[in-house]
């Protein structure tokens, strides 16, 4: 007589004879189960009763986002599982180790956040007169990478404005050239500014980096405003200074008629 801890079985033939709870992701926006056969999924049956079944899945989830000071926020994010049909009479989610109950993938990487903490957790979900479900939990602390805002935004941005102060050392009998240069940096920051929002999500309230640029803007229109007065009291001052000699002039010539 064999003694056998665990049985695996094949899940095509035996997944509609075992009973599998209809778990749910909260806050899911896409969930891809992967179907490459039977290799997907697992399913095994213990000698105490126990069933233990696994599947691969993808999920793309929606999170609350507090843009205020971004780049340089921080966000919680959360993962919530729970059952789509039954309540806590039904079913009682638990972790199997209260501890360590996520496992993460050591060289997990993503390109504009760094996964600082994560934190599990177990609670009920009151839902009215349905009931209370069992829901079992999982949040992520996510801070933002500052690398790429600092070399393409922040970096760019101060060149920009730097390069509307070369407009001081333009003579100002040259109008076109101080103005275009101003001008086209001042364009420049707001085409930036229209493609940074491009990948944001509408927001009624502004962010650091809008700040930022409303600055660098506001120090750009300063130097076209310079660049305006100088012009102008320089025509000024040119015009008066030729008033005396047309006034010379004159009296030359009525004392040469007379």
């Amino acid at each position: 007589m064999v003694d056998v801890d665990k049985v695996t079985l094949v899940v095509s033939e035996y997944k509609t004879k075992v009973w599998i709870p209809d778990l749910n992701f909260e806050d899911s926006k896409r969930e891809t189960v992967h179907s490459l056969g039977s290799q997907s999924h697992a399913l095994q049956i213990a000698s105490d009763g126990i069933v233990w079944y696994s599947f691969r899945v993808s999920l793309t989830l929606s999170c609350n986002l507090y843009l205020l000071i971004f780049p340089l926020d921080t966000q919680l994010c959360e993962l919530k599982l729970l059952s789509y049909s039954y309540n806590t009479e039904g079913i009682l989610l638990n972790w199997e180790d209260p501890v360590f109950g996520v496992t993460l993938y050591d060289k997990i990487l993503m390109p504009q956040y760094n996964l600082d903490a994560y934190k599990i957790d177990k609670f009920n979900v009151n839902n009215g007169r349905y009931g209370e479900w069992s829901c079992l939990g999982v949040q992520f602390l996510l801070s933002r990478r500052v690398g790429y805002f600092l070399v393409s935004h922040y970096v760019i941005s101060c060149l920009k404005v730097s390069s509307t102060w070369l407009s001081f050392w333009l003579p100002l009998s040259s109008p076109p050239a101080r103005v275009s240069l101003i001008v086209s940096c001042l364009l420049a920051l707001n085409l930036q500014n229209s493609m940074l929002h491009s990948d944001l999500p509408s927001l009624s309230y502004p962010t650091a980096m809008d700040v930022w640029l409303f600055l660098c803007m506001v120090f750009v229109f300063a130097s076209l405003i310079e660049t305006v007065i100088a012009i102008s009291c320089d025509r000024r001052k040119a015009n008066t200074s030729d008033k005396p000699r047309r006034r010379g002039n004159l009296s030359v010539n009525k004392k040469v008629c007379q």
